[in-house]
């Protein structure tokens, strides 16, 4: 028998050795194997540590403060009267990128979380957005050149369909839309409207002409109400071909005149 014990030995080392460290203990099952409690688990009234088992520990109540959130876990928890919830938790930037809607049975119905880059200054630089893992749209932000503006800019959104086509709005500084662009399931250009300006002195908008696939098909007029607020009161349409189609006069509540 006393050779046995080295044997004995050896296996017992290499148990806890194995373990690494994890705690063991009794899962729902009754099964006894070594846990290891390193992720944030939630649901809307309490926090705890979990295991990759399912396994919960350190089950405490969330410990919110103003607008829902939870000092300990970091995270927004906004419950509803019917028991779901929606738990959103901001990045070290303070920008909300991940947000989870559970039903009143913590089944998860929607799962939206966000990627972002930076600037040096914390402004925003590029994001893309998904849904349950799949990539819906992309914003890219550029530094503005006249600081009235902001320190940067929202420059170009891309929305991404199903099918693989997409549609691209590309804007200035001013927020003004430069083109909107749908492309196939290749990325082949369907349609692209081209947007074009004219400014008065003050900076305001006197003249619109939208062009789609190099064609003029709209133009728009616009001119101060009585208290300096521009509206289009002229308004042009193109035909496909560039030919007027037809003409509107508007006053400045919208109504067609003339």
């Amino acid at each position: 028998m006393k050779k046995c014990l080295p044997l004995l030995c050896f296996l017992l080392i290499l148990l806890l050795s194995a373990c690494g460290g994890k705690e063991e203990k009794a899962d729902s099952s009754g099964e006894i194997h070594p846990h290891a409690f390193t992720e944030w688990g939630f649901d809307a009234t309490h926090h705890f540590m979990r295991c990759e088992c399912g396994e919960r520990n350190k089950v405490a109540t969330h410990d919110t403060i103003e607008d829902d959130f939870c000092e300990t876990c970091g995270f927004f928890i906004y419950a509803a009267d019917d028991g779901s919830y929606s738990i959103r938790i901001p990045n070290a930037y303070g920008s909300i990128d991940h947000q989870m809607d559970f039903d009143a049975h913590d089944k998860l119905v929607y799962d939206w979380h966000a990627e972002y880059e930076y600037y040096d200054d914390r402004n925003p630089k590029h994001m893309k957005e998904y849904v349950d893992g799949v990539l819906q749209s992309e914003q890219t932000f550029l530094l503005c050149e006249n600081p009235k503006n902001g320190d940067v800019y929202l420059a170009e959104e891309i929305y991404y369909a199903e099918d693989g086509s997409q549609e691209i709005l590309q804007y200035d500084e001013h927020c003004n839309v430069l083109s909107v662009t749908m492309t196939d399931s290749v990325g082949e250009i369907v349609t692209q409207d081209v947007y074009t300006y004219e400014f008065d002195a003050d900076g305001n908008c006197i003249h619109e002409t939208i062009s789609t696939n190099g064609i003029p098909s709209l133009e728009m007029f616009y001119q101060p109400d009585a208290d300096g607020n521009f509206y289009p009161y002229h308004c042009i349409y193109y035909t496909e071909t560039g030919e007027i189609e037809s003409e509107f006069f508007y006053d400045a509540l919208g109504n067609e005149i003339g």
